[in-house]
């Protein structure tokens, strides 16, 4: 596996000729956390494993949510978390039932419950600004795998021709 993720991350970029959009920036979305988002966001986790920081939800629901607001507006300041919060760990979860290479693999992470909150309060914000495009089915709130499936179908029927 060493040699694939070695050919793959050792390849030369490719010059991306496409014209950047110009976008209008939302800093709103780095407004500072308040208790209150603090607290929505915790009491619709449903996190049942708890992450690196052996913490879960439910866990966090017995902090001070102002404390905590506090720890993730100073992340936001400082544009890093702690490294002990950074840290993730990385599960191989096989696709079949005889994984041959990296490809049949499914990787899963496994990181600190108090910086998926981070994330989750970041992406509630983005979602107001920002529409995700319908093709876009991470982090939208269905379920995307029939869609996705369809989809992936479509696409290689089209490619090779089984369609016509």
């Amino acid at each position: 596996m060493m040699e694939y993720w070695k050919w793959f991350l050792g390849a030369e970029a490719q010059h991306d000729a496409r014209p950047v959009p110009t976008t209008i920036q939302e800093w709103s979305i780095l407004s500072p956390i308040s208790s209150a988002e603090v607290t929505g966001a915790l009491k619709e986790s449903v996190w049942p494993s708890p992450g690196m920081d052996k913490e879960d939800a439910r866990e966090l629901l017995t902090w001070k949510p102002c404390i905590l607001a506090q720890s993730l507006n100073s992340f936001l300041v400082t544009e890093i978390p702690p490294r002990t919060l950074s840290r993730a760990r990385i599960s191989l979860i096989p696709k079949t039932v005889s994984p041959a290479s990296p490809g049949d693999y499914r990787p899963i992470a496994i990181s600190s419950v108090v910086l998926r909150l981070l994330h989750k309060l970041l992406f509630r914000r983005w979602r107001r600004v920002a529409k995700p495009e319908n093709i876009q089915f991470v982090f939208q709130e269905r379920d995307g795998c029939l869609e996705a499936s369809s989809l992936l179908n479509a696409i290689l029927h089209s490619v090779h021709g089984f369609g016509r």
